[in-house]
């Protein structure tokens, strides 16, 4: 077992600092990748065990009980994370505390989705998967959620990376063995929520690993105080979730059930890349939070090298999907393939997001750690408020392609915010640069994987990656002090290994 937790312990140097962030990420950004692998062979179980309809009502009913997620939790993870990381020695009472006020969120909150079911879908098929899908998407979901929160604000984010493969690769397997017998939406939706069942005891397990059990009541009290200081990152999330997740709800209601069903493949290889910018910000938050109170100039170094790594990952992202997106597509669906021909220029057109994504994931959480709460809230309310009457003027008249506009508006609208908001830390960044940069690389990227795909699509993959990082640093993308930065940190990285 690991000692108890204790007060954070100062920083030594930046170097240390950035190795201690390096690591949490590669952690996070290697079993994210996994993730998304196994969940990108999910989905082409459940594309090539339904019907277009069926993938429809699944990928409706997965966004529409997403729209509960955020009264699930309030966003109470992060207010976990950030009384950790600034007090270690009351983590248990913060985790258990929380998952009492969540535990009397979800009861009323399930009833709530019950009723809108019931009251608003006639057909028993999108009904039950409504249902099926809300145990997993809400109710399990929220009560692991204060529980990784306390594994991130310890820093441990090898634990939380582990529990992220496993949770992915236990979706897989309940999933293909549930679909085997009966292929519905709900019944998919149930083979997800039985493995996320498990992967909440292995969690919890994980947790007791971390941080030596402390024997504490949980304070329902102290739960709702926690409630109401969650209020801004209610509404920010709530905000978020209008204007990420309530847009294939508004196409299957405007445009039917296989409309959905066509946007459901892209949005689904499109959603976990873009959140990896949640992730990025997430891995960075304890640091950020420990170092605004510690060490200022560690705190300001942090933010720019910070953004602009995130930024050099964000494009080939883009440009990856944009240029795979056909074989993606004949990949998931199978013999489905010709069905899913529209899909291809949705998942293009929904790569243009990733950048803003990976910009406004990193910069909210600089925003978060000097308490400027609201003014991200207003931020994402704006962008919903961008969001959901373009997405009514225009699926109408374009369909599904309404969608990815829509998107890349709302997100539009947030980075220039921002942008506004920090200009003092963005100028210190030398953003235009780097962007420039990374645009005329990622540029070279797309024309080797177009050499080399006929021949091979493995070589295509591999002949743009290296093509991309190749012209990042001809151009100087990585400046000579975050050179010395990934100097010292892998020279500090290889004294570790050696001992």
């Amino acid at each position: 077992m690991h000692e108890p937790v204790t007060e954070a312990e100062q920083p030594v140097s930046f170097a240390h600092e950035g190795l201690r962030v390096g690591k949490n990420m590669s952690a996070m950004l290697v079993s994210r990748i996994a993730t998304m692998a196994l969940g990108f062979v999910q989905t082409g179980v459940i594309l090539r065990a339904l019907d277009v309809e069926g993938a429809g009502r699944y990928g409706y009913a997965l966004g529409f009980t997403s729209l509960f997620t955020v009264f699930a939790t309030f966003g109470i993870h992060r207010l976990v994370m950030r009384d950790v990381a600034r007090d270690r020695a009351s983590a248990w009472q913060v985790v258990w505390s929380a998952e009492a006020a969540v535990v009397a969120l979800n009861i009323a909150l399930y009833a709530i989705i019950a009723v809108f079911a019931f009251a608003i879908e006639k057909d028993p098929l999108t009904r039950s998967a409504v249902l099926s899908s809300a145990l997993w998407v809400v109710t399990l979901y929220a009560l692991q959620r204060p529980l990784e929160g306390l594994l991130m604000a310890l820093e441990r984010m090898e634990l939380a990376a582990l529990l992220a493969v496993v949770g992915g690769a236990l979706r897989l397997a309940c999933v293909y063995l549930v679909l085997r017998s009966t292929q519905t939406a709900a019944v998919a939706h149930l083979g997800v929520a039985g493995a996320n069942a498990l992967a909440l005891v292995f969690c919890l397990g994980l947790c007791l690993w971390a941080a030596r059990w402390k024997q504490v009541r949980p304070d329902l009290r102290r739960g709702l105080t926690q409630l109401r200081e969650c209020l801004p990152f209610l509404a920010s999330a709530l905000a978020s979730l209008i204007y990420f997740k309530a847009d294939i709800s508004v196409l299957k209601f405007l445009a039917g059930v296989e409309a959905a069903g066509i946007y459901m493949p892209g949005a689904r290889v499109i959603e976990p890349l873009a959140m990896l910018a949640a992730l990025w910000g997430t891995t960075v938050f304890p640091s950020l939070c420990r170092l605004s109170h510690q060490s200022p100039e560690h705190y300001e170094r942090l933010k720019k090298t910070s953004l602009r790594f995130a930024l050099i990952a964000a494009f080939p992202m883009a440009t990856g999907l944009a240029v795979f997106a056909r074989p993606a597509i004949a990949l998931l669906a199978g013999d489905n393939a010709e069905a899913y021909e529209g899909s291809i220029v949705v998942m293009q057109a929904l790569a243009a997001i990733v950048p803003f994504f990976y910009f406004n994931g990193v910069v909210q959480e600089f925003l978060y750690s000097v308490n400027r709460n609201w003014l991200v809230s207003q931020c994402y309310w704006l962008a919903a408020a961008v969001s959901v009457p373009l997405n009514l003027l225009l699926v109408p008249v374009w369909g599904v392609m309404a969608l990815p506009v829509a998107a890349i508006a709302a997100n539009l609208a947030i980075s220039v915010l921002f942008a506004l908001a920090m200009r003092g830390d963005l100028a210190q960044a030398r953003l235009a640069g780097l962007i420039v940069k990374s645009a005329l690389s990622c540029g070279g990227m797309a024309l080797a994987a177009w050499v080399v795909a006929p021949y091979t699509l493995a070589g295509a993959l591999a002949a743009s990656g290296l093509a991309y990082v190749v012209l990042q640093a001809a151009l100087g993308a990585v400046d000579r002090e975050e050179r010395r930065l990934l100097g010292q940190i892998a020279r500090r990285s290889w004294e570790r290994l050696t001992g």
